[in-house]
């Protein structure tokens, strides 16, 4: 990893690209022209689509579901017709239950409901199915990480909103079962298919720590990295450089 690509104000500083966002958004809803928006910003791709099926997943695995944004959100992903080849309800055999797949011209995304696969998980994290999850990726992965028996990996890196130049910093969760891959992001309380969702969130890795090295980390530095983690995504994104410094200065005691 390139320290140029762990730069602390490029990483953490999500201003310009929440304002690109709500630029974009309301240019969307009053249908002027985005030709000028787009060539002032140097925007080379959009992607509205994209960001409907992530707003469709969020509001498909919340307790209480607003049944008018679900059904806009279906028509708005299905007039894509250049993208989009259509949505079903397919069976996964892994999960033994119901997922919600959307078939791109990128590949399929595929949709279940963390809470509804692994019911447990909802009395560690009550606020999986409500709204109290959202912009809680980092705590919320770190200990989901920890809290699955499945060996898995805490990724860190930028996913894109409605632009390719709206970046934000985001942590989610891979795991592998029965030979197939699989992202759980907290935020959204979804275990999606890991290339559907590096699809349909552009995502780019920055950092990934394993739950067993994790867990090494804290039976080592437990008291360090207690403070560290009052700083959200410090340790999410800087695990390597971190260990590193404490080890040292561990060694020169």
């Amino acid at each position: 990893m390139e320290n140029s690509e762990k730069n602390y104000k490029l990483l953490f500083d999500s201003i310009n690209g929440k304002k690109l966002d709500f630029m974009y958004e309301n240019i969307i809803k009053t249908n002027e022209d985005l030709s000028a928006f787009i060539k002032d910003n140097n925007i080379k791709e959009t992607y509205e689509t994209d960001l409907a099926i992530f707003s469709l997943f969020f509001s498909q695995t919340l307790k209480e579901k607003n049944d008018y944004l679900i059904q806009s959100l279906y028509e708005k992903i299905l007039s894509d017709r250049v993208y989009i080849n259509g949505i079903s309800i397919d069976v996964n055999n892994t999960f033994h239950m119901n997922e919600l797949t959307i078939d791109t011209k990128n590949g399929k995304i595929s949709l279940i409901p963390l809470s509804s696969a692994i019911p447990s998980l909802k009395e560690k994290f009550p606020e999986l199915d409500t709204l109290d999850r959202a912009n809680k990726c980092f705590s919320g992965s770190r200990k989901l990480s920890l809290g699955i028996s499945n060996e898995n990996d805490l990724v860190t890196g930028i996913v894109y909103g409605y632009t390719d130049k709206s970046e934000y910093l985001h942590s989610w969760v891979e795991v592998k079962l029965f030979d197939k891959e699989y992202v759980i992001d907290y935020t959204m309380n979804a275990i999606i298919n890991k290339d559907g969702y590096y699809n349909f969130r552009h995502a780019k890795e920055i950092q990934r720590i394993n739950n067993k090295d994790m867990i090494n980390d804290m039976d080592e530095y437990q008291e360090e990295l207690n403070a560290i983690y009052a700083h959200s995504a410090f340790y999410n994104v800087f695990r390597d450089e971190i260990i590193n410094d404490l080890s040292k200065k561990k060694i020169s005691k």
